[in-house]
């Protein structure tokens, strides 16, 4: 007997009352989907204990559509790449090394418009301790790669 994810039978076991009757009447799945959201659960290597409604009714039409194989969890594509060029990442810490109470919003208005890939939104970076480094200055405009291009 094959083994099955634990992921996918926790995310079973929340559909149960959606799979199990024969038919749901009209209105019924979002009125379950709804009282299915609003339980705590314990989440299997998680720390949040609510499910939102959009999240049990994916799994639901995942689980009608490919059974309980769809019911585990997809490696994301883009997992540990960042959206950033390398040189603009070590410019972030360089200046962060440099003073590491300066906000990332600092540090982009500090590149004063130099770096296309300057991040826009505020972001939380790691503190460093103060490095002997000055502000980076890049020697050409750095422009971020388009989707999909690394």
């Amino acid at each position: 007997m094959n083994q099955i994810n634990p992921v996918a039978l926790f995310r079973l076991s929340v559909l149960g009352p959606l799979i199990s009757p024969e038919q749901l009447q009209r209105g019924e799945l979002q009125t379950i989907i709804r009282q299915l959201a609003q339980r705590e659960y314990a989440i299997p290597d998680s720390d949040r204990r609510m499910l939102g409604e959009k999240t049990i009714q994916s799994w639901y039409y995942a689980w009608r559509k490919g059974g309980i194989d769809a019911l585990v969890p997809k490696v994301r594509v883009d997992r540990g790449s960042s959206k950033m060029s390398a040189t603009v990442q070590e410019a972030i810490l360089a200046a962060k090394r440099e003073n590491p109470r300066r906000s990332i919003n600092q540090i982009a208005r500090g590149a004063g418009g130099r770096w296309s890939g300057a991040p826009t939104e505020p972001v939380a970076l790691q503190r460093a301790p103060p490095a002997a480094a000055k502000w980076p200055v890049p020697d050409e405009r750095i422009v971020q790669p388009a989707r999909g291009e690394t």
